[in-house]
This record gives structure tokens, sequence and C-alpha cells, in this order.
């Protein structure tokens, strides 16, 4: 139920006339203590508490993002390695066949 803040006072400013409620703290303000953020009001307070959050997700998120591209990077990299070294090792073993079948000859 949405409360009626046409008779209710700012929180901080105690002489203005509230203009709207934060979501969070469900306290009055004054249009100048209000901060809409996503069209939604908040206080000072419950917007800080709102955007730590959020920047705490973002770089959770960004960090294993970032993890997981050099962990994948470095997979391609020892493939690639791995592929090098196997077709190298066939080449010489190829040739070294052909050279004691000519020496025996």
């Amino acid at each position: 139920m949405a409360k009626n803040i046409s008779n209710t006072y700012c929180s901080i400013h105690s002489l203005r006339e509230g203009s709207g409620i934060c979501i969070k703290c469900h306290n009055p303000f004054c249009s100048e203590c209000l901060t809409r953020f996503d069209g939604i009001n908040y206080c000072k307070e419950c917007l800080e508490k709102i955007t730590s959050k959020e920047s705490k997700k973002r770089f959770s998120s960004s960090f294993l993002k970032t993890f997981f591209l050099i962990l994948f990077s470095f997979c391609i990299f020892l493939l690639t390695f791995y592929l090098a070294g196997k077709i190298a090792l066939e080449n010489i073993s190829e040739k070294q066949i052909e050279e004691t079948t000519d020496k025996k000859d």
C-alpha cells in the first residue's frame, strides 16, 4: 500500500515537504534528497548501497571473464606447440627411416 506523502516532510530537511519515498527504506524525502536510479526513487544512503553492490557484481563478472579468457588462450598456446612438436617428430622419424634404409642398401 502506498503512503500518502502530502502531509509528510523530508527525513533530512524537516522543514521541506516530502516529494517522494525511497523504495528501500520507505522514508519520505524532498526532491533534493531523492535520486531516480533505473526509474526508481532512492535516498542517498540506499543508492550508495545499491551502486556498491552493482560495482561488486561487475568486478567479479569481469574478473571471471578475464580469467577464463587467459585460461583458454593458454590452452590454445599449449595445443599449438603440442601439434607443432608432433608434426616435427613425424618428419624427423620419416627422415631417419629413409636414412637408415639407404645405409642398408
